[in-house]
């Protein structure tokens, strides 16, 4: 497959961020899907974009290994629960020492982030380690109102401290910090977070 074939499979958002998804809803069967067949789809994405963010789930696979694999980052999110955190532990545990990923490129991210939980800020940073370590605070009411409406988070709310943790974890992503009206990572961010935020 070429660029221009690939470039068929993507839906394209107003945003300026491109998905590669399925046209319908049937199950993808991963066991049907080989490494090199990865490798080469994330290898022509990457020479066409950018940035490339892939979804993983939280389980380990050939699909998913290639992936990590090849990326410059990866953003391990979890949420503020003590089972949450076991899982997130096992998995960085895994990232580092089996998958062989440096610790440094490993961004972990508690979502929806409540400073008031019983799991305090300092219980998620003696179970995953400070390096690395960011919160997106939980804001329901914006998050679910995006959702709804299809709208980003940038702009419903640019001054929202979700935004912020957003603009952040871009910032750490690529470098550099965008703004809210002209930041595509940024935005694109923020569309792909609403899903998580769900």
């Amino acid at each position: 497959i070429d660029a221009t074939a690939f470039s068929a499979y993507l839906q394209s958002h107003p945003s300026g961020l491109k998905v590669l998804g399925l046209a319908d809803d049937r199950p993808i069967v991963v066991r049907n899907v080989a490494r090199e067949a990865v490798q080469s789809a994330l290898e022509l994405a990457q020479s066409m974009h950018a940035y490339v963010f892939v979804d993983l789930p939280r389980y380990v696979d050939e699909v998913t290994q290639a992936t990590v694999e090849m990326a410059s980052h990866v953003v391990l999110v979890a949420e503020q629960t003590v089972p949450a955190l076991r899982d997130a532990k096992r998995l960085l545990a895994y990232l580092t020492k089996e998958a062989g990923i440096q610790r440094e490129r490993i961004i972990v991210v508690i979502n929806r982030y409540d400073a008031n939980a019983e799991v305090q800020f300092g219980d998620v940073s003696a179970a995953l380690g400070s390096e690395g370590l960011m919160c997106i605070p939980s804001d329901w009411q914006l998050v679910s109102a995006c959702v709804n409406s299809g709208t980003l988070v940038v702009e419903q709310e640019p001054h929202s401290h979700v935004a912020a943790a957003l603009e952040e974890l871009e910032r750490r992503l690529t470098g550099q910090a965008g703004t809210a009206d002209s930041g595509l990572l940024a935005r694109a961010l923020k569309s792909l977070r609403q899903r998580v935020t769900r």
